[in-house]
């Protein structure tokens, strides 16, 4: 999720704990704890430069970490002599808010080291986009109001709300993949995995996205009014999951690098050719410019050769439609460009 959504969140966490002990300042130092969590980003130069992904969202995210992180990024407040007299409860609200860090990163469908070390995988729930308004703005309206009346309860609301609206994502993503399971039904596919995600900023259209035992892989946008019969925009025909070892030898470091790059994306990496022949980029599809479609986003590219002291796997952005896609995708919310035949007819008539 956006520093500004993670801020919010932690400030209006600590408010409601310990603002009726300690009153704004428990706001500051959860607003604090609630961004220490991103200071991963400073990681960088210590990580792969084809996957400077990796330590994202890792064990700065650890909910088992959170007391240490939390405690140590409102410490440096109580320099603020005024702020000196009730140190432990301070240092709480810093906790707190770092607190709420992972867990509503471990929502959306990125995902995170939640649970570091005792689960090595990266995990997601699914439930929410990496950037939602609908998070947001009620995070800023309700902790605004609640500082200005000075009330704790003001702050609850608000949380439970919060909570309400990532409740209706799960509801979502549940009804996402039913319909998921009927497409793949009607298509004559078996679902190895599968995973449903909203598309950025809401929980109407989502994007499905499965693979076969086969390797194929199969992309549709699925738009779920809150009230009404799902709509699909039924993706292309399948593309087959990248063959890792096509591209580097098997037990080649440069192997492991792509397998790492596997691992984070879940499994459902594709290849596409770039310039000419010369290079591949094995990009990451659970993320496309298209929702029904495969237009990578980011990954890793593989180039044919080595230059003199370089290397062949470099980091790959891509999005160079961006800005073209966003009025596609808000369209799509709005079902201006979704066609309207039912999930069941649709899979009737698929090959």
């Amino acid at each position: 999720m956006d520093p500004v959504s993670h801020g919010l969140l932690g400030a209006t966490a600590a408010f409601a704990v310990v603002g009726g002990r300690i009153g704004r300042r428990a706001a500051v130092a959860g607003l604090v704890g609630g961004l220490i969590p991103d200071a991963d980003i400073f990681l960088a130069p210590v990580s792969d430069p084809a996957l400077p992904f990796e330590l994202h969202r890792h064990f700065t995210h650890a909910i088992v970490l959170a007391p240490v992180f939390g405690a140590l990024a409102a410490a440096p407040l109580l320099l603020v002599p005024r702020w000196r007299d009730t140190p432990w409860l301070f240092l709480l609200a810093g906790v707190i808010g770092c607190a709420t860090h992972g867990v509503l990163d471990q929502f959306t469908s990125y995902g995170t080291h939640l649970w570091w070390p005792f689960v090595s995988e990266r995990t997601a729930w699914d439930a929410l986009s990496i950037v939602d308004p609908f998070i947001t703005l009620p995070l800023l309206v309700g902790l605004a109001i609640a500082l200005v009346m000075k009330r704790t309860k003001a702050a609850a609301v608000t949380l439970a709300l919060t909570a309400a609206y990532t409740g209706l994502g799960f509801v979502q993503r549940e009804r996402a993949l039913v319909v998921q399971r009927e497409l793949a039904a009607a298509r004559g596919d078996t679902i190895e995995h599968g995973r449903a995600m909203p598309t950025l900023g809401n929980l109407i259209l989502w994007r499905s996205l499965y693979r076969t035992p086969e390797g194929a892989m199969r992309a549709d946008a699925v738009r779920l009014p809150l009230w009404g019969a799902a709509v699909v925009r039924e993706g292309d025909a399948a593309e087959p999951v990248a063959d890792l070892a096509a591209f580097a030898e098997e037990g080649s470091g440069e192997h492991g690098r792509l397998v790492r790059l596997s691992a984070f994306a879940d499994g459902f990496v594709l290849a596409r050719a770039l310039d000419g022949a010369s290079s591949v980029v094995l990009y990451d599809a659970r993320y496309s410019m298209d929702t029904a479609g495969f237009d990578p986003m980011w990954g890793v590219r593989v180039d044919r050769f080595r230059s003199i002291g370089g290397d062949r796997l470099a980091w790959y952005s891509g999005g160079s439609r961006r800005s073209e896609r966003a009025g596609e995708l808000l369209a799509e919310i709005l079902a201006e460009i979704l066609g309207s035949t039912p999930p069941a007819a649709v899979g009737e008539a698929a090959p």
